[in-house]
């Protein structure tokens, strides 16, 4: 049976080919199972640039754990970059201003 990848799914592969600095080739690694996520969770570490971003499922009123990965902060940059542009979605930052507060 012929595997098909969907147009969004091509997208974001070569998005992510975009966004890598390594210079070998990426291979794909088809036993890897393909979770659904619901959430996520991100820890910054102040002394080195790295995130550490976990996403979770939530089952049966339990949000559960599905995947765990660290990665620095340009990558984490670029990969934000890449699900802006490939959602459309472009967040704005919010008011952090002290002016804004209530008279």
């Amino acid at each position: 049976m012929a595997k098909r990848k969907s147009q969004s799914m091509t997208n974001l592969a070569h998005e992510a080919r975009r966004i890598s600095t390594a210079t070998t080739k990426m291979v794909e690694n088809d036993h890897l199972p393909l979770l659904w996520v619901d959430s996520a969770s991100f820890q910054h570490r102040s002394d080195v640039p790295i995130t550490m971003i976990r996403f979770f499922s939530l089952v049966n009123d339990k949000s559960i754990e599905m995947a765990r990965i660290q990665t620095s902060h340009q990558h984490l940059r670029a990969l934000v970059d890449t699900l802006a542009r490939v959602t459309g979605h472009y967040p704005t930052r919010p008011d952090t201003s002290t002016s804004s507060a209530k008279p």
